[in-house]
Order: C-alpha cells, then sequence, then structure tokens
C-alpha cells in the first residue's frame, strides 16, 4: 500500500507500474491530496500495465490543461497478469484529456469498478475503453462536468454500464457507442448536455438496456440517437425536452433494409411522437406530459470522511487466537464501527473466527487476492468467519480460503423485515460447492454490486425462499446481483422454494461446462443483459426448465456458442405453472433458441434476433404477446433497483463486504434466516 499524506505532488514524467497484484494507492482526501502535471504537452500522467486486484482512491489528478490522460490501464500483452478486478474510488480527473483509459495498449483490462469519481473538463472523455477485451467496467455514482464525452469505447472497443451517475453540459454526448457489445445504462440523470446517448450505424447490433434514466434540456432535440439494430430496450426513462424542442426524443433510424428492434416500456416525455424507430417497435404504456416539471438532481455519495474509529493494529501472520480475542476486545467499542486491521499476510485459522450478533466490528485487510489471506488450518466441515445474527460487521479486502473443506463467510440471522446483506466486488471463486446460497430468506436485502462467481460444481448462486415465499408470498425479501461476471459453473443460478433472484449486466463465459440455468422447484428469476458463452450441447439446454412453478424472464441476453453448435433453452415438464419469456434476445448461430415441450406452459419470444454473415435480423415472435403479459414478466426487472447504502437502526442485519474474496470452500458466502 502506498499512503499519499495531504499535499500536491508535481510530476514531470509518467509514472509507471507494471505486473502487480494486490496493490493499493491511496491518497487522504481528493480535496487534501492532488498530482498535478508538469511534463510534457500529451503527456501520460500514470501507465498501469498488467496490475490487477488493486485500488486507487482518494486522489485528484489535475492534468492542468496538459496531460493527454491521467490514468492509463493499457495493458501491452508483455506482462504476465493482465488488468482485471480492480477499483478506482473516490478520485478526481480534472483538466486532462482522458480521465481513466481501459485497455489502451490492445489488450484486455477488464472488470474494473469506478466508484464516486469526478470527471470535470476532460476535452476528449472521461472514462474511456479501448479495446475488444475491455469488457465489465462499471461506473457507479460518478459526476461527468463540462466533458467532451462522459464515457466512451468509440477509441477502440469494449463495452461498459453506467449506473446512477451525473452529467452536466456534456459537449458531444454524455455516452457514445461504436463498436458493439452489449451495454446497460441505468438511473443517471442528465442536464444541459448536447445529447444523452449516441450509437454508430453497424450491420450488426448491440443489445443495450437505457433504464430510469432521467434527461434533460439536451441541446440536440433526439437525446438519444441510436443507429445500430439492438435490440434497445427503453424501459422507465424520463426526458424533459428544451419548449421549443420537436421530437422526436428517441431516434433510433439506420440504413440497414432490414431494420432494428425497439422495446419501449413506461417511458415519460415532454413533447408529441417522442420516438421512431426503423424497423420492429413495441411500444407499452408511454406517457406524453407537456407540462412535465423537471425533476431535481440528485445528490451523489461524497467521500467518505475519516472518522477516527477505535483501532485494533494486528502483527502479521498472528494466530486465529489473536484475531478473535482482537473481535472480543473490540466488543468494548460496540457502536463506534471498530477497525481490527490485518495487515499482508497469511493467517492460519484453526478455529472459526466468531463475530457476536449486533457487533459492528470492521475486520479489514491490505489486499483483496492473496493480500490478507485467512486460510482455513481446522477440520473439516468448519468455517472461517462465521456473523451471528443480527449481523452489523464488515469485511473489507481480505482473501479468506480453506482448501475445499470449510465454509469461507457464513452470515446468520439475515431475515429480519428491514435486513441487509450488502457486497461491493465480492467474488466467490473455486467452490467446490456451491458460490452464493442464500439459505430460506423471505424478508432480507441482498444486494451485490459488481459480483463474480465462478468454478462452482453444483451452483454458483441458489437463493431458496423461506417459509413465506415457499408458500407464494410477496416478502419483500430480494436477492439482487447487479453486475460482474461468471465462469466455469456446472451450473450458474437456481431458485427454489419460491426464491426471488435478479441478475443483471452479467458476462458469463466457459469453454468446458455446457449448462447455465436450470429451474426445477419454484420461484421468480430475471437474467437482465449479459452473455451466456458455453460450449453447446443440443441434448443438454443451457437453460432448463422443467415444471417450473413461477417466472422466468431474460432480457437483452447474448447467446454465444463456443463450438458451433447453438445455444438452445427449453421448457418442459406440466408446467400448469410456467411463465417464460426471451426477449431482446440474440443468437450468433441460429434462429431456433426457444424450444417449449411443455403442453401447459405460456412461453414467449420477443423482439428477438440472430447473427449471420450480413449481421442480425429479426426471428418471428412466438407465444403470447398481450400487453399484461409482458408487464407482468417484465415486473421484477423494474422493480428491483439499487439501494441507499445509509446505516440502518440497531438490532437490524446490516453486513457489508467490500471487496472480499472468497476461494476453494464448500459454500463461499452462505446467508441464514
Amino acid at each position: 500500500m502506498l499512503y499519499l499524506p495531504a499535499g500536491t505532488y508535481r510530476i514531470t514524467a509518467t509514472l509507471v507500474m507494471k505486473e502487480r497484484l494486490g496493490v493499493s494507492i491511496l491518497g487522504e482526501d481528493p480535496a487534501t491530496t492532488k498530482i498535478v502535471w508538469d511534463g510534457a504537452q500529451d503527456g501520460a500522467m500514470t501507465w498501469f500495465n498488467g496490475v490487477a486486484y488493486s485500488r486507487w482512491g482518494r486522489i485528484t489528478w489535475d492534468g492542468a490543461g496538459k496531460a493527454k490522460v491521467a490514468v492509463d490501464h493499457g495493458w501491452e500483452g508483455k506482462q504476465p497478469n493482465a488488468g482485471t478486478h480492480n477499483e478506482h474510488a473516490d478520485e478526481v480527473f480534472q483538466d486532462v484529456a482522458f480521465g481513466i483509459k481501459g485497455g489502451s495498449r490492445g489488450f484486455m483490462d477488464a472488470e474494473t469498478a469506478v466508484l464516486r469519481c469526478r470527471f470535470l473538463r476532460c476535452t476528449s472523455a472521461g472514462l474511456s475503453i479501448e479495446n475488444f477485451n475491455a469488457l465489465d467496467w462499471y461506473a457507479w455514482y460518478c459526476l461527468f462536468e463540462d466533458c467532451q464525452v462522459g464515457v466512451t469505447n468509440k477509441y477502440g472497443a469494449g463495452h461498459y454500464h453506467v449506473y446512477e451517475c451525473v452529467f452536466r453540459r456534456s459537449k458531444v454526448a454524455d455516452l457514445t457507442m461504436g463498436n458493439l457489445g452489449y451495454f446497460s445504462i441505468r438511473g443517471n440523470y442528465s442536464t444541459g448536455s448536447k445529447c444523452f446517448m449516441t450509437a454508430d450505424q453497424y450491420s450488426g447490433g448491440a443489445l443495450c438496456t437505457l433504464q430510469g434514466n432521467v434527461i434533460v434540456n439536451t441541446t440536440d432535440a433526439a437525446a438519444v440517437q441510436y443507429h445500430n439494430l439492438g435490440p434497445l430496450l427503453f424501459i422507465d426513462n424520463t426526458i424533459v425536452s428544451r419548449p421549443t424542442a420537436a421530437g422526436p426524443a428517441l431516434a433510433m433510424t439506420n440504413d440497414i433494409p432490414w431494420g432494428a428492434d425497439l422495446v419501449a416500456v413506461g417511458n415519460n416525455f415532454t413533447v408529441e411522437k417522442p420516438m421512431v424507430c426503423k424497423g420492429r417497435f413495441r411500444e407499452l404504456d408511454t406517457k406524453v406530459t407537456p407540462t412535465l416539471p423537471t425533476p431535481p438532481e440528485p445528490a451523489l455519495p461524497g467521500t467518505a470522511p475519516n472518522l477516527h474509529r477505535p483501532l485494533v493494529e494486528l502483527a502479521k501472520g498472528c494466530s486465529g487466537a489473536d484475531i478473535q480475542a482482537a473481535i472480543n476486545q473490540a466488543g468494548k467499542w460496540r457502536g463506534k464501527h471498530p477497525v481490527i486491521h490485518l495487515p499482508a499476510s497469511e493467517y492460519k485459522i484453526d478455529q472459526t473466527l466468531v463475530i457476536p450478533a449486533g457487533l459492528d466490528v470492521q475486520l479489514v485487510g491490505d489486499g483483496y487476492i492473496y493480500t490478507t489471506r485467512l486460510n482455513w488450518a481446522g477440520p473439516a466441515g468448519g468455517t472461517v468467519v462465521r456473523m451471528e445474527g443480527p449481523a452489523r460487521a464488515t469485511l473489507r479486502d481480505l482473501h479468506v480460503a480453506s482448501g475445499g473443506h470449510a465454509e469461507g463467510v457464513v452470515i446468520a440471522g439475515c431475515d429480519k423485515a428491514g435486513g441487509r446483506v450488502f457486497g461491493e466486488q465480492i467474488s466467490t471463486e473455486g467452490n467446490l460447492g456451491v458460490g452464493l446460497l442464500a439459505d430460506g430468506l423471505d424478508r432480507c436485502n441482498v444486494e451485490f454490486h459488481d459480483y463474480y462467481h465462478s468454478g462452482a460444481t453444483d451452483c454458483s448462486v441458489r437463493v431458496s425462499g423461506g417459509p413465506r415465499r415457499a408458500a407464494g408470498q410477496a416478502t419483500g425479501g430480494r436477492v439482487a446481483l447487479l453486475g460482474g461476471g461468471s465462469s466455469n459453473n456446472a451450473w450458474t443460478y437456481d431458485v427454489q422454494k419460491g426464491g426471488y433472484l435478479i441478475s443483471r449486466d452479467m458476462w458469463y463465459e466457459t469453454n468446458k461446462q455446457i449448462g447455465f440455468v436450470k429451474l426445477s422447484d419454484s420461484g421468480t428469476f430475471t437474467f437482465h443483459a449479459g452473455i451466456i458463452a458455453l460450449p453447446a450441447d443440443p441434448a443438454v439446454p443451457a437453460v432448463q426448465l422443467n415444471n417450473f412453478r413461477g417466472q422466468a424472464t431474460f432480457l437483452s441476453t447474448e447467446l454465444a456458442s463456443v463450438d458451433g453448435n447453438p445455444v438452445i433453452m427449453k421448457v418442459s415438464g406440466e408446467g400448469k405453472e410456467t411463465r417464460m419469456l426471451v426477449l431482446g434476445a440474440c443468437s450468433r448461430r441460429s434462429d431456433e433458441y426457444l424450444f417449449n415441450d411443455s403442453p401447459n406452459a405460456q412461453v414467449a419470444l420477443t423482439s428477438c434476433r440472430h447473427s449471420d454473415a450480413k449481421g442480425t435480423e429479426a426471428i418471428d415472435n412466438v407465444g403470447p404477446q398481450e400487453d399484461q403479459f409482458l408487464r407482468d414478466m417484465l415486473a421484477q426487472a423494474r422493480k428491483e433497483q439499487p439501494t441507499a447504502i445509509n446505516d440502518l437502526p440497531g438490532g437490524t442485519p446490516d453486513a457489508r463486504l467490500y471487496r472480499v474474496f472468497v476461494s476453494d470452500c464448500t459454500v463461499g458466502v452462505h446467508l441464514l434466516p
């Protein structure tokens, strides 16, 4: 860890780091820690080459109007490690051409979270994604002010997802799309920009979701100028046009003869004839309100202050008994969020570390993977860390491993009304059984952002409802996985006993496993925006519903076979209570990918496409297409949005995990009622 105290740091040459894992570079606060460029015109302030599982935070990068790029993640391919699983948080990028570049050297740089950052006066782009393997970049709660473009991939390729951000006065557009991929733009606020989003014309299409955005007073009449073939899902957006604008507010036009796909649901506009589409257009519940008041700009979360919590500093490599003693000692500071710091080292845990009920302790390491490592050394069948309920503890920057002999993190007593388990950049990798097991929950709000879950031999994520869910009641609880990636699971998702799960903006990839989703019990499941890339076996469909009692929805999903066979979805069994919707999907291999062998199931294919040598083409709709059926099947995707991470009342479960890597455990994270 490199810590920069308050001060202004003048640099005249590029700061370079190569081939590093688990590095942290942190300032005191972006208001007080500033790095200023005083080198050559168009120089680069930094170059991070093959740096992975690392984080940067609490620094202002000031290009002084001369630097071309503040932070350059450019893996040149000569280092053994590609850039991946990195984080930028609470930083300011100002007066540069580019704030952050991802993948600028033509190789990878993926899976990066950009949290609560501010991009000010970037003359080319705030965040620029620049090659075909620069994927899964997630921007949360950021400000883009007076930039040429806020977020783009037009300087190369790759894809990005942008959530809950604010854009002010972008000179070209808040977001621009060149090369294709899948994109999700959700919950953002834009004011005074030239336009909100532009997407270039191609014979192919980008699977894109624009959901819940508020767009105010763009100087171009069309706030969204989308020229590739989609499918574009345009859901619950509000566009307040300038009083003189005549519309349309959304223009989906192109010169491709076979046309595009647009599905627009629940949007609100101030202009008549607000949407045009050259192609297939499904519209539902559009409102036009000429006198619509301008929604206020949301307040973004600020940089957390140093609150000088009580601190227990442990020795490197101390025993599990020493760590437990520190946890017990922290009990005297209950209510003050005491911190136990474990420096970078391996710690052998031979008995479960137990955090007592209600203790708001923070167990903090120095790094996400291989850095601060809690390794199980006890008997088989144990648990490395257990939070008793109601759990109020925080784990941060830790690696938990068991060699396949124990559960990783168990959080008990979750299921009280108003309770929460929150995760940011959790990884459950190489787990011998289940990565995330939500086991009998009715009322808990489980929300993971940028969640990576791979290598499960049983199922990577299994959500099982409690007695109320199992009885068919709506209970208010949920499991929401909002952004992330996954790979190499025997099966990736399952819901049972009325379980309630939404997974969105997920890249799944494997070259050896053939299953993805298998639903045979009951519940509600939505997979919204992602890619399913696997070797397809026609005899074993990647998505299987067998007499499933509930509803399963797949939105904006790319079915990407890696071996030439089409990826298959299949519904079977008696199916009286089975409902399935596939909307806005695209297959690379076939126009036949959904098969319904059930005599009673309601199964629909809506506004979907397939790709061939000349691009993508629409395929025929299948099954029920009524408005109410679509409303019902889209309800989970429209309802389940991020929640504010504020303190909850004492006695309410409020467990939090930040950059916790759990590997080789029988269960990675196990949530108990």
